[in-house]
């Protein structure tokens, strides 16, 4: 049996905006053992402490011994309404803003309401990406290659029916329409389940798709996954498994890059066919 294999690069830039709050993520009222509480924005924490920004834009850091709670309140400070508590860990780290998706595929995890994604794929093919209700997920683009006439059409619904703390389940499709006539479509449509939490996370699921009446062509079984190992570094893994052994694979492996509201991929893709 032979194989031959493609190696892929790829790089992915992705920014997020959250309707809800423009210019502080969270909230959090940072309880300490005197008695005494600050309320503001958590930029920074490790094992010796936090990097706290109060509302009054005063940045102090604080040692971890000094503090009881971090507790993450509603968006509007003065009612002060409790919407959940964590307490301080060591190894605790800031949100992945694109934990909705690994490199192609989505993960089962939804946008927030309201949150807005921008992204951009080897920097010729832009998209955007809107959450709603905390449910759907909708994300639309189009590719910019210069000199080329080969321009194609993105669309991605996203449906996430349970979201639980640790576990969801989404179902959706992908829909690639090239611009000019005469052109197949292709399309895909997908199945996932995604367990972890904000450090590490298992994606796995079903796809099917091909090329315009043939979507039932190709099964592929999904497996992937993510992990962070630094403040703002993660390893990500995206398989794609053709259950067909005459039809090719892809195997993937890379890193993001992240802050609170931007992110970049860079992975390598492996693609093997047997004949």
């Amino acid at each position: 049996m032979k194989h031959f294999v493609l190696v892929l690069l790829f790089l992915v830039i992705s920014t997020a905006y959250s309707q809800k709050d423009s210019t502080i993520s969270n909230i959090y009222k940072l309880s300490l053992k005197d008695g005494s509480f600050l309320i503001g924005e958590l930029i920074k924490q490790d094992t010796s402490g936090l990097k706290f920004k109060t509302l009054s834009g005063i940045i102090i850091i604080i040692q971890k011994d000094k503090i009881s709670s971090i507790e993450l309140i509603d968006k509007n400070p003065i009612d002060e309404e409790v919407t959940e508590e964590k307490p301080v860990k060591d190894g605790e780290y800031f949100e992945d803003p694109s934990s909705s998706r690994l490199f192609l595929i989505p993960t089962a995890k939804s946008m927030k309401s309201g949150d807005v994604s921008f992204s951009t794929y080897e920097l010729y093919f832009p998209s955007l990406s809107i959450g709603i209700q905390d449910i759907v997920t909708l994300s639309i683009g189009r590719s910019i290659i210069p000199g080329s006439e080969y321009q194609i059409f993105y669309f991605a619904p996203k449906i996430t029916p349970y979201q639980g703390e640790n576990i969801s389940f989404s179902v959706g499709g992908i829909y690639l329409e090239p611009l000019q006539e005469k052109s197949p479509s292709v399309r895909l449509f997908y199945g996932l389940e995604t367990y972890g939490n904000k450090k590490a996370s298992l994606t796995a699921g079903v796809a099917f798709g091909g090329v315009s009446e043939e979507v039932f062509n190709n099964l592929f079984i999904i497996i992937g996954g993510d992990i962070i190992f630094s403040e703002n570094l993660k390893l990500i893994t995206e398989n794609w498994i053709n259950l067909d052994d005459s039809k090719g694979s892809i195997i993937s492996l890379g890193f993001r890059f992240f802050t609170k509201k931007l992110s970049a991929d860079l992975g390598f893709a492996r693609f093997t066919e047997s004949s």
